[in-house]
């Protein structure tokens, strides 16, 4: 679509003239509309939008998806970055696996395998390039009730989680959120002040002490207690109020929740400038700009801008006038949320708000005809689908689809394509029920979708530092494949070595292999873009100086994910309206989620092994993979070789192990050792202390400060071994709490219900880097697996057993010219209505 760019200058040319310092003024105004959309074209941003198979899974199912990457500024594909980050987090922050995918036009696909020894909760899958990270909260995020496993199988009606008890929670990585009342209330104010004197209008949002919407009534007193307004909620507990503020005027907002009033004094929001915007006109856009009374005033610029390119800049006089109204058509705007900034010639911004513009030139349409409305079991199933665009042409595309049983569907909706695009990426905090904005065009959605641009505010584009005003540093780079980049230190004095030669060199379990050089730069830095690849290879780096092989601290940058955000009510209580399960009749019993604590960990299960105490439970409370833990220490510039005991004590705050001594007369020598080794006792004989005595050591290990039992692959723990062992020859820890174990002993003779258990790697052996080498591991893209969808056509007979709830996905069905596809599959043993859901690149 073509795009016009309103250059408007209001103001008056004698007062331009009268000063030299007032002729630079527009100049220096259009400069920041300039270095704006120079910054977009230097400095272009990505996004990636998901889409799932199912809105809610259970433990032994797996999690399918397809991944949309565009750049931000059109929505088109993406031509930048090659590599797309999607991680599975547990419900407590932790990254419980990653996937590098290959972006190819854009888009790719994978899944998650949710493993049954994990326990169920509230997960998160999010996606990202390394280019996103450059901007705060630009990560796609998706949060999904993961339920345990049917007790028997196939009942889906039995939708639980559950609890664990306090002794299996873990550290918390998540951000904690802020204490709230019974009742809390934010205000807004249009353009972000109010002046005194003039009408203002201030939007407001409404939440309880959990973070959940509250519609309410309410009014506005003024210091006297007279009411001058009065209010109520509009949707989902936004709404707006109009008052004329006085000078040094206190206000109070009195709202009556529940039979309990509560109150709120209005914050000061005096300004110079205020703005306020009509949006609800079909062809225009209408914009006010007022200055204080007593305010001098000054020539501003007033800048549109869509996704971080601005399409309309005017200059408006507000030295000679109080005020100026301007008249923009919305044809001159693109599609989406727009941000309205007026700014001064230093670079202040006076006045900001947000509006969206819907030409509806971005609706995509689909239609799809199944063969039958309500199906049997295994029988085929057929559908045709028909894309047009906006103008209703046939559109020629690829597109992900997903066809679920509707009786096993969950209490929460898909999110589409075309709401995460034009309107949640381009909005700070979790946006409840978003599709809701784009399901009507009248004036109720209109006024609601005006509010949320109010008071849910601008975070993806920063105008200050678009503008050159405020300084951008870009820490993350478009990456055109694996890439391995790092920095060379010195060993002791951690100082940056310029000039270094740094040898790569990486091969496959395969045979295959890669090999490279280059020079560390200034700062030490080093990388290299080796030839795609998958799977995990194995990695050497080597530091030469001046030829010679030289010991240096080499660190490589690969732990740049960020941190785990903290949920929102809404994303751990799938509630949301579900048109599908309306239609259904009792087939399907829909139970509500038990509650469960946001900070659970839920971790991976070890390889299951023989111990003399019995495990009950085999769900553990922590895992951790040594290799990678040390990893992560050594690329942070630290290094650690010694007892496994030790360097795990640095990687869990809660596991502890301290070297105690005791003291044994050798007449109960016999007797105690035989006893307290059969409890697990953790001895190791140190000396003798007298003639009739000995002094001994054991190893006193807790975990969140009780004692744990110790097991090394398939027997019991023996000091005098770990002390000697390097972390390299153990591959992985698992710690299990409250497992059920028979009868273990702690060091103190009381049994415990924590187990700690050690897998060494198959040969024990411990092999020192060579002086001036690190040896690691790189993973390369990932390997993606198949949907399976069993063909009953072939002559096999059908599965009883056939529980699927997806019963079909395919991320890449392609349509012919006349923008149709036809797919074909069968059903399980039970499925009698479906529901379809179809996502295509925009």
């Amino acid at each position: 679509m073509k795009e016009n760019v309103l250059i408007l200058f209001l103001f008056v040319l004698s007062v331009f003239s009268a000063q030299s310092q007032e002729d630079s003024i527009p100049l220096r105004l259009a400069a920041f509309v300039n270095n704006i959309n120079t910054f977009n074209q230097l400095h272009p941003q990505e996004k990636v939008y998901l889409h799932f198979d199912n809105t809610g899974y259970y433990l032994g199912e797996t999690i399918w998806f397809k991944a949309y990457t565009v750049i931000a500024d059109n929505h088109q594909p993406t031509t930048l970055s090659r590599v797309l980050y999607v991680e599975l987090l547990a419900p407590n922050g932790e990254i419980l696996e990653t996937k590098k995918l290959n972006i190819e036009d854009g888009q790719c696909h994978g899944e998650f395998f949710l493993k049954p020894e994990r326990y169920g909760g509230f997960y998160e899958v999010r996606a990202y390039t390394r280019l996103m990270l450059n901007w705060e909260e630009s990560v796609f995020s998706r949060v999904f009730p993961i339920f345990d496993t049917p007790k028997r199988e196939g009942n889906y009606s039995q939708q639980i989680i559950t609890e664990r008890n306090r002794s299996q929670q873990t550290l918390s990585l998540r951000k904690k959120g802020e204490k709230r009342k019974d009742l809390n209330i934010h205000f807004f104010p249009e353009g972000g002040n109010f002046i005194t004197g003039q009408a203002s209008r201030i939007a407001f949002k409404l939440s309880d002490h959990e973070g959940r919407s509250i519609d309410a009534e309410g009014k506005v007193c003024n210091q006297q207690k007279d009411v001058i307004s009065s209010f109520s909620s509009v949707h989902n507990g936004m709404g707006y109020f109009t008052f004329t503020p006085e000078e040094k005027g206190k206000y109070t907002v009195h709202i009556l929740h529940k039979n309990k009033e509560y109150s709120f004094e209005i914050p000061d929001f005096t300004g110079n400038y205020t703005m306020s915007v009509d949006n609800l006109r079909q062809d225009f856009l209408f914009v006010r700009l007022q200055k204080q009374e007593n305010h001098t005033g000054e020539i501003a610029g007033i800048s549109f801008a869509c996704r971080g390119k601005i399409h309309v800049f005017e200059m408006v006089d507000l030295i000679s006038h109080t005020e100026q109204a301007l008249k923009i058509p919305k044809s001159a705007l693109p599609t989406g949320i727009n941000q309205i900034t007026a700014f001064s010639s230093e670079g202040e911004i006076l006045a900001e708000r947000l509006v969206f513009i819907n030409h509806h030139d971005r609706n995509i349409k689909n239609t799809v005809k199944p063969n039958k409305t309500v199906y049997e079991p295994f029988e085929k199933i057929e559908m045709e689908f028909q894309w047009q665009d906006s103008a209703d042409n046939p559109l020629n595309t690829t597109f992900s689809l997903s066809v679920s049983d509707a009786a096993s569907s969950m209490l929460s909706a898909h999110r589409s394509l075309y709401s995460e695009l034009l309107l949640t990426s381009d909005l700070k905090g979790y946006i409840e029920n978003p599709d809701y904005y784009f399901e009507s065009d009248d004036m109720q959605h209109q006024t609601a979708l005006d509010l949320l641009m109010m008071t849910q505010g601008w975070r993806r584009y920063s105008w200050k530092q678009m503008a050159g005003v405020e300084p951008f540093e870009l820490k993350h780079y478009i990456e055109k494949g694996i890439v391995i980049d790092g920095q060379v230190l010195s060993l002791h004095r951690r100082q940056k070595k310029e000039n270094i030669e740094v040898t790569m060199w990486m091969y496959s379990d395969d045979g295959f292999s890669q090999k490279g050089i280059c020079t560390t730069d200034a700062d030490g830095r080093f990388n290299f873009l080796p030839d795609d690849f998958t799977g995990e290879w194995r990695l050497g780096l080597q530091t030469k100086e001046k030829g010679k092989r030289k010991e240096n601290r080499i660190m490589l940058n690969r732990w740049f994910s960020p941190p785990a955000k903290l949920y929102s009510f809404y994303e751990t209580t799938p509630t949301a309206d579900f048109p599908a399960l309306k239609t259904l009749s009792n087939e399907a019993e829909i139970k509500p989620i038990e509650e469960l604590p946001l900070d659970s960990v839920y971790s991976n299960l070890l390889p299951q092994v023989t111990v003399k105490e019995r495990i009950k439970k085999t769900k553990v409370t922590a895992h951790y993979e040594i290799k990678t833990e040390f990893d992560k220490l050594r690329d942070s510039g630290n290094g650690y070789r010694g007892n496994i005991l030790h360097f795990l004590s640095d990687v869990d705050p809660y596991f502890s192990s301290e070297l105690r001594p005791v003291k044994l007369t050798l007449e109960t020598y016999d007797y105690l050792y035989v006893k307290k080794r059969e409890k697990g006792f953790n001895i190791i004989h140190s000396g003798y202390d007298s003639v009739d005595s000995m002094v001994w050591l054991y190893y006193d290990i807790t975990y969140k400060g009780r004692s744990a039992t110790v097991i090394i692959d398939d027997r019991n723990f023996f000091d005098g071994e770990v002390e000697t062992w390097n972390i390299d020859q153990i591959k992985e820890v698992s710690i299990l709490q409250e497992a059920g174990i028979d009868a273990p002993y702690n060091s103190k003779g009381a049994s415990t219900g924590t187990l700690i258990i050690f897998h060494t790697n198959e040969n024990k052996r411990s092999y020192p880097e060579p002086k001036g080498i690190r040896i690691s591991s790189l993973q390369g893209y990932s390997n993606v697996r198949e949907f399976y969808s069993p063909d009953y056509s072939l002559g096999a007979l059908p599965d009883e057993k056939d529980y699927r709830r997806t019963l079909y996905w395919n991320p890449n069905v392609k349509t012919d010219e006349q923008g149709r596809a036809k797919v074909v599959f069968y059903n399980n043993s039970s499925c009698k209505q479906t529901i379809v859901h179809a996502e295509t690149s925009p």
